[in-house]
């Protein structure tokens, strides 16, 4: 499970600190300019921002996401097989 869990966290980490970046972003623009509603621009925002690096990852390192994917399905399976026995 633990390894599950790293595997996880490993492919998320770029995207929470993308996130984590235009969660700066739009709170420096709400502070700079009071007058734009932040809250409206933000979930746009993220949103493309995740998916934007999320398919970068899966093109530029596919050979990492087929290890930790197969990884994770291992670990999936090994768990399923623990509470089956």
């Amino acid at each position: 499970v633990g390894s599950l869990l790293l595997a996880g966290v490993e492919l998320a980490a770029p995207v929470i600190a993308a996130l984590f970046l235009t969660d700066l972003a739009l709170a420096a623009a709400a502070r700079l300019a009071p007058q734009t509603n932040a809250f409206m621009l933000g979930l746009p925002m993220k949103l493309l921002v995740t998916l934007a690096l999320l398919s970068a990852v899966v093109t530029i390192f596919p050979g990492m996401v087929q290890q930790t994917m197969q990884a994770m399905t291992q670990g999936m399976t090994d768990v399923l097989r623990a509470f089956h026995s």
